[in-house]
């Protein structure tokens, strides 16, 4: 049986669950070699490569753009990461971006750790797209942004 083609492909920093959706070709990226190791060991039939998304021009083109738990730790210049990497990452997309971060809205912080404001990303994405949704409901200490090059039809 000849497998089918990818929809989607879809630009992920870190490790993917690419075997939970068999018809989507992942390309993920981390600065860490472990992870790297470790990624291409689980999921031999994603491709990764050695990135740093903050200083490195994100490669290709996508249909889709993830970004999960990326810049959580305190670096001292968190926030203009963050902006520069969803800057990167609409331009790097064909339909949509995924960006969580850790919200300064939470109850409880964990030391070390970087909060960010919602509003200011808010406003940051709708200044990219006026399509944008912002979810703050999932978890206590969460948000995540999504950016579309479309209105979505739910």
């Amino acid at each position: 049986m000849e497998r089918s083609r990818p929809r989607l492909r879809i630009w992920r920093p870190s490790l993917i669950p690419s075997d939970a959706f068999p018809r989507i070709a992942y390309h993920g990226v981390d600065f860490s070699r472990p992870i790297l190791e470790e990624a291409r060991r689980r999921h031999a039939e994603s491709s990764f490569d050695e990135l740093d998304v903050v200083r490195d021009r994100i490669p290709g083109l996508y249909d889709v753009v993830l970004s999960s738990g990326l810049h959580n730790l305190e670096t001292g210049t968190n926030d203009e990461d963050m902006e520069r990497l969803l800057t990167k990452a609409w331009g790097a997309c064909r339909i949509a971006v995924a960006v969580n971060m850790l919200s300064a809205r939470a109850r409880s912080r964990t030391e070390g750790r970087h909060y960010y404001e919602p509003g200011r990303f808010l406003g940051l994405a709708q200044s990219l797209t006026p399509f944008v949704v912002l979810r703050h409901d999932y978890l206590p200490h969460d948000f995540t942004l999504f950016l579309y090059r479309e209105a979505r039809q739910w």
